[in-house]
């Protein structure tokens, strides 16, 4: 007789399974074969998603794309099918889709959900989430051919601001991506919008893009910014802040940094910054490579 399977009590007991390279939470018929194969997990409290849409997220806030594990299905044309699927049930949900289809990178389904009608980034007027942007969250993923799909095919402006008010150009410089960096000034991105809100920081706090790249300690993006300026007439001075360099004094690179903010003519003086203007979380985040944490907000958008 096989041993009967230890009763499970907190969800954190399980171990993730890899199905075609994708981690899930285990089914009950998964961990215990006698379970109905139907059969959910239960959590009290349940996650705070499942309280605002207990059609859209299961007890766990897992949403439907990660319960019916689409990401897992080996073939393009399958996944496709089950998007096509999901926006019949919820088309009230299709941005849920292009957002998760841009932190994913999988280009082929946001061009299904274009050819669908489906919005390309949140829009106030419409009533949507306003963290729902996709162009941000490729940005953020490094996932070049999704930014150029939805720049160049759904016709978004490059500088479209978030709900935090951050660019893509933005997010790209926090999460080390000089490609798409590169893509999104070739593009005429804006190098000196500031992110209007800090949630997190200290009160006044609008960090530019090159104050993201020096916080991510990234002088690959912050060498992009400082050259296409110069192309632009703008001066190194007005991206070589204080803050910028107080940040960038803190990385293990900031010998390069430093070499970068003098060969631009900028200043370099450190120890004369007052450390009391300098945001607490500035070079801070939660995981961004985690997209159950979509949503989440800190210095920087999380996806």
């Amino acid at each position: 007789m096989p041993p009967t399977p230890p009763k499970v009590r907190q969800i954190s007991e399980l171990g993730k399974i890899t199905i075609n390279g994708e981690e899930y939470l285990p089914t009950p018929h998964e961990v215990d074969p006698s379970e109905p194969e139907d059969k959910v997990w239960r959590t009290f409290p349940p996650n705070e998603t499942y309280l605002s849409d207990p059609e859209w997220y299961d007890g766990l806030g897992q949403d439907p794309i990660v319960r019916r594990r689409i990401w897992a299905i080996p073939t393009e044309a399958g996944q496709i099918e089950q998007f096509r699927k999901l926006l019949t049930e919820r088309p009230d949900r299709a941005l849920d889709l292009m957002f998760a289809a841009a932190v994913k990178g999988k280009p082929y389904v946001l061009r299904f959900l274009l050819g669908k009608g489906v919005r390309a980034t949140a829009s106030e007027e419409a009533g949507d989430d306003l963290t729902l942007v996709p162009l941000h969250a490729a940005a953020a993923q490094g996932h070049l051919e999704c930014v150029q799909i939805l720049v160049e095919e759904a016709g978004l402006d490059v500088s479209t601001k978030d709900d935090l008010g951050g660019t893509p150009l933005m997010r790209a410089c926090w999460c080390e991506h000089p490609d798409i960096a590169r893509y999104l000034l070739e593009r005429g991105a804006d190098i000196t919008a500031r992110q209007s809100h800090f949630p997190g920081g200290d009160k006044g706090a609008q960090p530019s893009a090159f104050e993201w790249g020096c916080a991510s300690g990234n002088v690959a993006c912050c060498d992009l910014l400082l050259r296409h300026a110069k192309e632009r007439d703008i001066e190194a001075a007005e991206l070589c802040t204080p803050l910028a360099c107080v940040t960038a004094a803190d990385k293990p690179n900031a010998d390069e940094f430093k070499a970068l903010f003098e060969a631009a003519g900028c200043s370099w003086e450190v120890e004369a910054e007052d450390e009391t203007e300098r945001p607490s979380s500035v070079g801070t985040s939660s995981d961004e490579d985690d997209e159950d944490d979509e949503g989440d907000e800190d210095s920087q958008r999380s996806f």
